[in-house]
């Protein structure tokens, strides 16, 4: 049986040779289960701007709390009623500051950070920590730096930073031990989350619907902690070049070393900012980007996106849904379940986290929209994605409401019924192809050239079947539809020199040409190229299933094999 969190800890505790320690986190439920059992061997506990903190975890060590929050928002409002309960805790509003979830707080406020912790040092005592350098012990990275009393740096949910720009400084007066990996911060959560089978579902939906083959090339922006993108790559082994970018450093390092240890080598991972993509446009056929777009200007990613896709590319995007109400299977009085059903409100200002995602992707330049709101339910109480989202309601809680709360949840786990679930919006959109509507794998009205000179497209029922032309056509190395399918209407077109026309007294022009191409990916065929180079007449383009695609040796491309068969008739 896999340790928990607590006994993880308490493990690397005496690993470490920790009586006890100061302890600084962001995330709350990361701490709450080893202070219940071990509230001794914390010395100083700092939650450094929380945006979710259920306080009762923490009453036993209350007047050894430090809260360290903004002066308005959020965590202002979460401190705020967590002190309310922790008698003799010390809350510190940084000011002028309100900051989301995601918030590089270190980087932006190092000086009164520094100064906070100072003054920790003189308040709590705390053993000495033994100087062991880095290391792995109980699942939980460490690196520890500098002299004094030990305290502990636990992950930031995702800011950039984490603790980075202060850890010189405090190195000066604690030995700093700056604690990672897959079970605490972000990253637990991230994992915890695309292990729900539910969360899978979504995203082989979005793969689905994506449809990638062999030698296309994928791009993630903001790829968390890579759990998808290793699901990913498990689904298509060495097929296609997975690039997984994300603008955070410490996610990409974890999610580096989380590739590493499952043998998932072949990921690219890359510092990025959604907002300014650092590639050449058309440089991806594929991109997706799940649970990113809240927390940056949603409109320039979209923009950006679209603009690395090559032509007829596709993005998958996913988003949290903080206009529909999330569900929790508990028995709840009117009243609590109305406050239950609200789901956590983070999102930039900037951001998308509803359903105007779905007019948002057709304004940044994608067609062939396909929309398709997925519910995700949570059932494994005990992880960090659940803890996550009922410590956003229990602070909000009345003592009576609380105990209600707690009452329902035990009743729920006994009978096996414990589950939440909450909605997520998904869209797929195509780019379109240049002069050309893009295409989203549902067979389209042929296109049709209008016939010279002649209102309205096909002639009367008298048009009649003269020759029927046959050719084949490739792209080698490019994998590009319609260069293959032009091709091979070519070959059918300049195999013949047709003089029936003249022999029944028409003009060339009075032929109609009804042309068919198979391809493996009948969407990804610009149908008016292909319609533009008939040399005479009119005619219309049918794109169906066929041909052949053969990926090279490396998987970096693939050749494209079209069939053509052009049918000419003629009003006899």
């Amino acid at each position: 049986m896999e340790p928990s969190l607590p006994e993880r800890l308490r493990a690397l505790w005496d690993h470490l040779g920790l009586t006890a320690a100061h302890v600084a986190t962001q995330v709350p439920a990361d701490l709450s289960a080893f202070a219940q059992a071990s509230p001794e061997r914390i010395a100083g506990l700092v939650f450094c701007v929380p945006t979710r903190l259920d306080a009762a975890p923490f009453l036993g060590l209350a007047d050894r709390v430090t809260l360290i929050t903004g002066d308005r928002g959020l965590t202002a409002d979460v401190s705020a009623r967590a002190a309310s309960r922790l008698a003799g805790a010390a809350r510190i509003p940084l000011a002028d500051y309100d900051p989301p979830g995601w918030a590089d707080v270190v980087a932006e406020r190092t000086g009164e950070l520094l100064a906070i912790f100072r003054g920790l040092g003189a308040r709590h005592g705390a053993g000495p920590g033994r100087v062991v350098g880095q290391g792995v012990h109980a699942g939980i990275s460490y690196s520890i730096s500098g002299t004094g009393p030990a305290l502990v740096l636990l992950p930031f949910f995702l800011a950039p930073s984490q603790w980075q720009p202060a850890i010189a400084e405090l190195s000066r007066d604690f030995t700093v031990i700056v604690l990672g990996g897959k079970h605490l911060g972000g990253v637990a959560a991230l994992e915890d989350r695309a292990q729900a089978p539910s969360y899978q579902a979504m995203f082989r939906t979005l793969i689905d619907t994506m449809d990638p083959k062999p030698g296309e090339a994928i791009l993630d922006v903001g790829c968390g902690s890579g759990a998808l993108d290793r699901l990913l790559a498990t689904r298509l082994g060495d097929a296609n070049a997975i690039t997984a970018t994300d603008l955070n450093p410490f996610l990409l390092r974890e999610a580096d070393a989380l590739a590493v240890a499952e043998g998932a080598t072949g990921i690219d991972f890359r510092q990025a900012n959604a907002e300014a993509l650092p590639f050449a446009d058309a440089s991806f056929d594929f991109a997706f980007s799940i649970t990113v777009l809240e927390e940056c200007d949603a409109d320039r990613a979209l923009a950006e996106i679209c603009r690395v896709l090559r032509p007829r590319g596709r993005a998958g995007i996913v988003v949290r849904a903080i206009d529909v109400p999330q569900w929790w299977n508990l028995d709840l009085p009117a009243g609590l379940r109305a406050k239950a059903d609200i789901p956590p409100q983070s999102v930039g200002a900037r951001g998308v986290a509803d359903a105007s995602l779905y007019k948002r992707i057709g304004a940044a330049g994608f067609a062939g929209v396909r929309c398709f709101p997925t519910m995700v339910t949570l059932d494994r109480t005990e992880g960090p994605i659940w803890r996550y989202r009922e410590d956003a309601i229990l602070p909000q809680l009345s003592a009576e409401e609380t105990a209600i709360w707690r009452g329902a949840v035990d009743k729920a786990r006994a009978a096996g019924t414990l589950c939440m679930a909450h909605v997520l919006h998904c869209v797929v959109g195509t780019k379109p192809a240049p002069s050309s509507s893009a295409g989203d794998g549902l067979e389209r009205p042929a296109y049709t050239r209008q016939r010279r000179n002649v209102a309205g497209g096909r002639k009367s029922m008298a048009m009649k079947r003269m020759v029927l032309e046959i050719g084949m056509g490739t792209d080698i190395r490019g994998t590009d539809y319609t260069k293959a399918a032009v091709r091979a209407l070519r070959d059918a077109l300049w195999h013949n020199s047709l003089s029936i026309a003249k022999a029944l007294g028409k003009d060339t022009d009075d032929m109609y040409v009804e042309v068919h191409i198979g391809v493996p990916k009948p969407h990804l065929v610009d149908k008016q190229a292909v319609l533009d180079i008939l040399p005479h007449g009119t005619g219309e383009v049918h794109v169906v299933e066929g041909g052949l695609e053969v990926p090279n040796d490396e998987g970096t491309g693939s050749t494209v094999l079209a069939q053509a068969c052009a049918v000419v008739k003629l009003d006899v």
